[in-house]
């Protein structure tokens, strides 16, 4: 499974920091060719570790 995140920010620190805490599970990142406008976006793909599934378990929406 795979999850698709849009980051809006004012510096490319703060970027660098997410990307740091997020760690081994992002795939990939992109950052917006558009970067018009007050805030700078990136596209970050993340892949599903079996490590995070008890963090998944938490996060369940009831259906």
């Amino acid at each position: 499974m795979s999850v698709k995140i849009k980051v809006s920010y004012q510096r490319p620190d703060e970027l660098r920091r997410l990307l740091s805490r997020l760690g081994t599970d992002v795939e990939s990142c992109k950052v917006a060719k558009n970067q018009e406008g007050r805030f700078l976006k990136a596209y970050i793909l993340l892949t599903e570790r079996s490590q995070n599934k008890q963090i998944t378990e938490r996060c369940k929406t009831d259906e």
